[in-house]
């Protein structure tokens, strides 16, 4: 009778102990022990296996040790220190438990914050089975330009949904004449601006991406842009080229005047009428002379008054 009593006050205890102390029952029983639910003996000791499947931590009141078991079986438990009290989810990264697994992670079957991962075709990654050569340990992006293995994608290409590099697909602008038999060098007087053409056919040439934004342009950048699809702000507002502002705009500012190539010019000055006003050719205010003896005539009146 005393056995059986001790054997009772003993089951007490330990209920008692484990109410006080221990956590919500988690899945990682196997059966007959708790060995699933940690890595290490040292561990697993501090689960009670409670059923043939299910186990509980039993010192939620420290965290000297964290993985996704103990979160699960302390969370929201009375006794559980603060860092197991967070959330039933487990952060690797971190070593700690959160309510919610991290942007670009998701939880596995254990509450594991786990990275996401788009797994693609088979290939081969090397003669080593250990691990990928160093050619393909470059980046998780491939150039088909140069055939390897990138750490991002150059200039002027993204990735696809393949992580393969492609050219940016470019925004061609409308036909100009400004070519030469499949030549464009008569579009621009400078390099820079030349080699922003191709040749469509016969004189035609076209801005080959009115979506990138020049160095420096000119009336023909700004005929060959304007209201093409995908094209920028600065090239889409008109089709004349304004060389004071260095800008296209859709009409040429007062004072200028479009040139056959739609870049605006100052208009040339209107001298008045020559007129004859000294037969000797010597006359005060020669100052005012615009060549030799021959002055407008409202200046011809103001000096004859004067000599008069």
């Amino acid at each position: 009778m005393n056995k059986l009593n001790t054997i009772i006050i003993t089951l007490f205890i330990i209920i008692t102990f484990v109410r006080a102390q221990g956590g919500n029952r988690v899945n990682c029983s196997n059966g007959s022990n708790c060995n699933l639910c940690a890595d290490t003996d040292l561990y697993r000791q501090n689960f009670m296996k409670v059923s043939s499947t299910q186990c509980v931590y039993m010192t939620c009141n420290q965290s000297t040790y964290i993985n996704s078991f103990i979160c699960q079986s302390c969370y929201q438990v009375a006794s559980s220190v603060s860092a197991l009290n967070v959330g039933n989810f487990y952060n690797p990264a971190t070593n700690a438990c959160v309510s919610s697994c991290p942007l670009g992670t998701t939880a596995d079957n254990t509450n594991t914050c786990q990275p996401n991962t788009k797994p693609g075709n088979n290939v081969s990654c090397g003669s080593s089975a250990s691990g990928s050569i160093v050619a393909l340990n470059i980046g998780n992006y491939y150039d088909p330009v140069k055939s390897s293995c990138v750490y991002s994608c150059p200039l002027g290409t993204m990735a696809d949904s393949t992580n393969t590099c492609q050219t940016i697909p470019t925004k061609p602008g409308n036909n100009v004449s400004c070519g030469n038999s499949g030549s464009c060098l008569g579009c621009g007087a400078a390099p820079q601006i030349q080699n922003l053409f191709t040749p469509v056919s016969g004189s035609n040439c076209k801005v080959a991406d009115c979506s990138q934004s020049p160095i420096s342009y000119n009336g023909y950048v700004c005929q060959s842009c304007y209201q093409a699809s995908g094209s920028i702000a600065a090239l889409n507002i008109g089709n004349y080229y304004d060389s004071i502002k260095s800008a296209c705009v859709s009409s040429c500012p007062t004072g200028t005047t479009a040139d056959n190539t739609n870049i605006c010019q100052p208009n040339p000055t209107q001298p008045n009428n020559n007129v004859q006003c000294s037969s000797s050719g010597n006359c005060k205010g020669q100052n005012m002379y615009t060549s030799g003896n021959i002055l407008s005539l409202t200046l011809c009146f103001l000096l004859l008054n004067v000599l008069i």
